[in-house]
């Protein structure tokens, strides 16, 4: 029978289909299937091989070459007119004129220059490095010029110290089986030190007498970096991701011009590490609590306070976000009482209890949100929004005191 609708067959049989015929077409229908799927899993299991034997972890730049490359002077930097072969060495200043020149492993001949307890060199590698994380944990280096520990920088304030925390730091220890150069035992030594755990609370009697603190009479109140900032947040608001490893996450720019990450999009609340570093698309966020633009070399970070800041916690996206999920994490952990939550909030948010000025005044303004979002069915749960967002905005979580 035929089917014809404007002179087009649609469907035609002759009427004389058997069900051996059936079954013939069948069988070579799931012959020709079989053989299709079976070269098709065949190519899969290929590529799958080949991805298996991909190799581990490879190094970018080596030096095993036994005759090293000559290098010569470019005259106005211009490759097209090489001058005179420099030959490698190290600082004469540091080293003096009659230290040896490497003939090979020019990289690893620097690095055992740098680092060898016996090389000069080394005294200045490790003064530096213990000046620079003693000014992450506590605002200022004991050398101020980081960049400069020569004569022309600033003068040490406490020699002694910084020479003593620069031996400690390259000395083997065997109870904690190091080899020496331990950024870990480094920051353990600092922060367990009695000078470190000191309050930040002011003394007028050392403030008249030093009032920049450069005698280390107390701890300075310091400022999260940017990244710190955002990863707080995230943490705080039990939203962080914490999967290690894997592509970077990317940025965007809004329609507001703001560069932002997709809240959407996968791996949006990883930590700020693994986020798209781009010369002319730096996070806004983190632009604002001055995150180095990565154009130039950054030495040591300024820190700035403006208006735009606060502006930023409590109108962007992204700390909208963060509140509301500060919110939700307390109605999940916390028992109903609005005194619990605000404890755990504090908790949280701040590192310790509130005080009985801070816990009423959060009470009344808990109190005051919920009676200005009625009757709305979700009065209560913007309330704790406002309060989640004013409490992350507060110098209490941007602060380390």
């Amino acid at each position: 029978r035929s089917f014809i609708v404007d002179n087009v067959v649609i469907e035609s049989s002759s009427g004389s289909t058997t069900d051996e015929t059936a079954q013939a077409a069948l069988k070579t229908f799931r012959t020709e299937y079989e053989s299709r799927r079976k070269s098709l899993a065949d190519a899969v299991a290929e590529v799958q091989k080949r991805q298996a034997a991909r190799p581990g972890k490879i190094a970018w730049a080596s030096d095993v070459a036994a005759e090293p490359p000559n290098v010569p002077l470019l005259i106005r930097g211009n490759v097209t007119t090489p001058g005179e072969l420099v030959q490698p060495a190290p600082l004469r200043v540091i080293a003096g004129s009659s230290s040896s020149t490497p003939a090979a492993r020019r990289r690893i001949a620097l690095a055992e220059w740098l680092t060898r307890l016996d090389s000069p060199a080394s005294a200045l590698t490790a003064r530096v490095q213990a000046n620079r994380v003693w000014e992450r944990h506590f605002g200022r280096g004991l050398v101020a010029t980081l960049d400069n520990l020569g004569v022309s920088g600033a003068a040490p304030s406490h020699p002694e110290l910084l020479d003593w925390l620069a031996s400690e730091f390259v000395r083997p220890m065997a109870d904690v089986a190091s080899s020496g150069w331990s950024l870990k035992q480094l920051h353990r030594t600092i922060v367990t030190s009695a000078t470190y755990r000191q309050s930040s609370q002011l003394n007028e009697v050392a403030f008249a007498v030093d009032h920049d603190n450069r005698l280390l009479w107390r701890q300075s109140v310091r400022r999260l970096d940017a990244e710190s900032i955002r990863d707080g947040m995230l943490f705080v608001s039990g939203s962080l991701e914490r999967r290690l490893g894997g592509p970077y996450v990317p940025t965007q720019r809004s329609s507001a011009a703001e560069v932002v990450v997709n809240e959407s999009s996968p791996g949006a609340a990883r930590r700020s590490i693994y986020l798209q570093q781009r010369r002319t698309q730096t996070l806004s966020l983190l632009n604002l609590f001055d995150a180095p633009a990565v154009t130039f070399n950054c030495v040591q970070r300024p820190t700035t306070t403006m208006p735009l800041q606060s502006l930023s916690q409590l109108n962007s996206e992204f700390a909208l976000a963060r509140a509301a999920a500060l919110a939700r994490r307390l109605e999940r952990e916390a028992p109903p009482d609005p005194r619990h939550r605000a404890r755990l909030a504090f908790e949280l948010a701040a590192g310790r209890t509130p005080t009985d000025v801070e816990l009423r005044s959060s009470l009344a303004f808990l109190e005051e949100q919920t009676r200005s979002y009625e009757p709305a069915a979700d009065a209560s749960p913007r309330a704790w929004g406002d309060f989640c967002q004013m409490l992350l905005s507060s110098n209490a979580f941007l602060y380390v005191e």
